[in-house]
């Protein structure tokens, strides 16, 4: 493949990345975020997750699922939102005892003046 191809290659790639874009097919490219734009707002789960890290202090996305009304996997896709990023933050990992595969988990704790 030539330059002149894989530039004809490339600007179609993006075009379908686009269109799945508008379609609700992937999330915004990050070529496409404007660095200044503003925050989206917390959802009430956001919400509910971050207030219960302020309460207990840091903890896995296991923990916090015993204690709120949402699965660990959930509770890693509250924390993963831009908005959320800004507040919460991942410190370390450690070794999940409860599972059999005994896989390390992300603790997560909210940020000094958030």
């Amino acid at each position: 493949m030539n330059f002149q191809q894989e530039q004809k290659l490339s600007v179609a790639m993006l075009s379908f990345e686009r269109e799945q874009v508008k379609r609700g097919k992937r999330p915004e490219l990050p070529i496409d975020r404007a660095p200044d734009r503003p925050l989206p707002p917390l959802s009430e789960q956001q919400l509910a997750v971050i207030r219960e890290l302020r309460r207990s202090g840091p903890a896995t996305s296991v923990e916090l699922s015993r204690r709120l009304p949402y699965s660990s996997h959930q509770i890693v896709n509250y924390l993963k939102g831009r908005a959320a990023l800004a507040i919460v933050k991942k410190t370390e990992r450690t070794q999940r005892l409860e599972t059999i595969k005994q896989n390390s988990a992300w603790i997560y704790e909210v940020r000094n003046g958030s």
